[in-house]
């Protein structure tokens, strides 16, 4: 494994200026990085200060085919110059082009279209409660776990990487459970907007066009296989789970502190709950993304360790 200089680099004038613009102007409720980005291709971002990043964690889960998709891209820029914005006053074909593809990718219903995941989940709410009659309104969930894998649901909410990174979102239902939403009883200014829709039936028609549901399972593949060997030599890792492109690695070491020395090693990954790196890779990585971010996040995690 090559050594990869991790000193923090100081902080430059383009990204400083940036950054103080922010502090003037910008709300103080996120914990960013001193680092600003400018450029994304795949599963590279890249800075104002020219700076090359391997995202291992792209948009949060939002950039599903990596950065600016070609396909994506092109679908946007072309609806963008026929027509932006209407309301749902009135009907547009993107919007029914792409309620007619996740439909026949789910269980045959019906779509209400939103921004996000908040979103759709507030419609879903808002539907079953209407279906109740307003007698049950109380809401279970499941805290660290799932369930309903062998039942076809009743309600399906969908968002985050829905669009490839523009913003969407969807509620799916049964034509049944859908006639209880009658006009004026829900809404979304944006829902289903045209360039939304162009976005969501790109991203559908990518993943399909470019067999990437294939690729992802041997890229899931060989992360499994990289990082169970890391967790043989390294006992700061306890854990490893990988389903799809969603990876933890569970360490025993503080996952902060991996975070910045992935960082300073140009490799951007998150963690949650203290302990535990999480990755959500582009559906596009290439083999070699894969090795070298597995490397470099083994280098990181072994020099935390050895600070005891």
């Amino acid at each position: 494994m090559a050594t990869i200089d991790s000193t923090p680099r100081p902080i430059g004038t383009k990204t400083q200026s940036v950054i103080d613009v922010f502090g003037r102007y910008v709300v103080p409720n996120y914990k960013r990085f001193p680092v600003c980005l400018v450029r994304g291709e795949g599963s590279r971002v890249w800075d104002a200060e020219g700076n090359e990043y391997l995202d291992l964690f792209p948009g949060w889960g939002c950039n599903l085919l990596g950065h600016c998709p070609g396909p994506v891209v092109r679908a946007v820029q072309e609806q963008v110059a026929r027509l932006i914005h209407v309301p749902n006053t009135w009907y547009t074909e993107p919007q029914g082009e792409w309620a007619r593809l996740l439909s026949e990718r789910s269980f045959g219903g019906q779509a209400f279209f939103c921004n996000s995941g908040t979103e759709a989940n507030e419609a879903a709410i808002k539907l079953v409660r209407l279906r109740s009659g307003g007698e049950r309104y109380k809401i279970i969930t499941f805290q660290g776990g799932f369930h309903g894998r062998t039942m076809v649901p009743d309600v399906i909410t969908l968002a985050k990487s829905l669009c490839a990174g523009i913003a969407g979102g969807a509620m799916l239902t049964s034509a049944d459970l859908a006639r209880h939403l009658r006009p004026g009883m829900h809404a979304a200014t944006f829902g289903g907007n045209p360039v939304a829709a162009a976005a969501g039936i790109a991203a559908i028609r990518m993943i399909e066009d470019e067999g990437l549901l294939e690729h992802v399972d041997r890229a899931a593949a060989a992360f499994r296989e990289r990082l169970a060997t890391l967790k043989e030599r390294c006992d700061a890792v306890c854990d490893v789970r990988v389903m799809g492109m969603m990876i933890g690695v569970e360490l025993t070491i503080d996952g902060a502190a991996v975070v910045q020395a992935c960082l300073e090693r140009n490799l951007l990954v998150n963690c949650t709950q203290g302990r535990v790196i999480r990755l959500l890779p582009a559906m596009t990585i290439t083999p070699a993304d894969v090795e070298e971010g597995c490397d470099t996040l083994a280098e990181a995690i072994i020099e935390v360790a050895s600070r005891g």
